[in-house]
């Protein structure tokens, strides 16, 4: 005796549908299905703990902004803004696992990129930062892998959620360029519009304009200095090399120099959604600016025994903000210091990395690969001025 009966009429459709089928097949005895063909191609790019976007699929799903909007599409990611009620241009994150930003790790070519550490925290714990996901061009990114998880445990505490490695184009024996543009005029005037156009030097510009203010406005809203703002625009330049001398054909020497410059177009908000006389006359300003210069020598070698790699990797990062109140309600606003101009503070971080890893193959039962961490040493260096 069962609580939940099959349904007598599933059962009534069983006789009719394979009668159907029997009557198809004796009328046509003669025909035959192509060859099908089933690949493990999907199934690859999305095993467990990892998932990749290639080339091609970076190519199909070009970004307005940075690669967050192509990582947002694998599984167990998502946008995360800074707030909870969206303040500071709604500016969203990558977040792996429900952990949060400050959890996810961003790394390019396997080396750590940290710049956003270079914003304050504020005394809620978040950061106004979109992140570091946006200093290489897509033009140069060659797949981009997301590992979650317990593969991801070996990054560290920072990457508890998990890791989005960017990997980069190689150098390649040619010389080649190409230059192309894009442009998105949404259908709301109020949206902001988005140009970019790139060179394959390594460069790239990329410009995307402010919502409006008043994107979000109600008509009962009139007058208030209390509105969701939309999101931020974003200026942002980069423009960086790569010089690989094969020592040997078993061994390469990799030198890794970049340069990138990201600004904001100000939408007008502020914490709690509050705006004043002065943060709305800033609208379409750069409130934000943020430098970072990378540098990165590499050696990678392949031995009989299996393979190394070292890095020695220098990254400095200059965040230049307006001067912000400290506490209160209106932490993180812009102040009016009665200067005719933005009156700009830098928080600067330094960051030093030496490490290296090995590669033995070995055969027990299966192949497996046993990877070994040579050493990591880190310094940081974190000065940050009077806001």
């Amino acid at each position: 005796m069962s609580d939940h009966p099959f349904p007598s009429f599933k059962l009534g459709l069983i006789p009719f549908i394979i009668f159907t089928g029997s009557t198809v097949y004796a009328q046509d005895n003669s025909a035959k299905l192509d060859d099908i063909y089933v690949t493990a191609e999907q199934q690859v790019k999305q095993s467990l703990g990892v998932s990749e976007l290639d080339s091609q699929d970076i190519e199909r799903k070009t970004p307005v902004n940075d690669i967050s909007e192509l990582v947002r599409t694998m599984p167990g990611v998502n946008l995360t803004n800074n707030t909870a009620s969206g303040q500071h241009g709604n500016k969203r994150q990558i977040d792996i696992r429900g952990m949060g930003p400050e959890n996810t790790l961003i790394l390019i070519d396997g080396r750590p990129v940290t710049s956003r550490n270079s914003a304050r925290m504020s005394w809620r714990g978040e950061r106004d930062t979109i992140g570091d996901g946006n200093w290489v061009p897509v033009a140069e990114i060659q797949s981009i892998e997301v590992i979650r998880g317990s593969a991801a445990t070996r990054y560290g505490s920072g990457a508890a959620g998990g890791v989005v490695n960017i990997v980069t184009k190689k150098v390649s024996n040619e010389f080649h360029g190409s230059i192309n543009a894009f442009m998105n005029l949404p259908a709301d005037k109020e949206e902001g519009d988005t140009h970019r156009i790139g060179f394959q030097i390594y460069g790239n510009l990329n410009s995307t304009d402010a919502d409006s203010p008043f994107i979000n406005q109600r008509s009962n809203d009139k007058g208030s200095k209390s509105l969701a703002a939309g999101q931020e625009g974003l200026i942002n330049k980069d423009i960086g090399g790569r010089l690989a001398w094969s020592l040997s054909p078993a061994q390469t020497l990799t030198l890794d120099t970049t340069y990138s410059r990201q600004g904001n177009c100000y939408n007008g908000d502020g914490p709690n959604n509050v705006q004043t006389d002065y943060t709305q006359s800033l609208y379409g300003k750069e409130t934000r600016r943020v430098y970072r210069q990378s540098f990165a020598l590499t050696h990678e070698g392949i031995w009989y025994w299996g393979d190394s790699k070292l890095v020695a990797q220098y990254d400095k990062t200059t965040n230049s903000h307006c001067s912000e109140a400290l506490s209160g309600g209106p932490e993180g606003l812009c102040q009016d210091l009665g200067s005719k101009d933005i009156t700009y503070k830098d928080s600067t971080l330094t960051t030093k990395r030496l490490t290296g890893e090995i590669h033995f193959p070995f055969t027990l039962g299966v192949s497996h690969v046993w990877v070994r961490n040579i050493s990591t040493i880190n310094w940081m260096t974190r000065m940050v001025c009077a806001v």
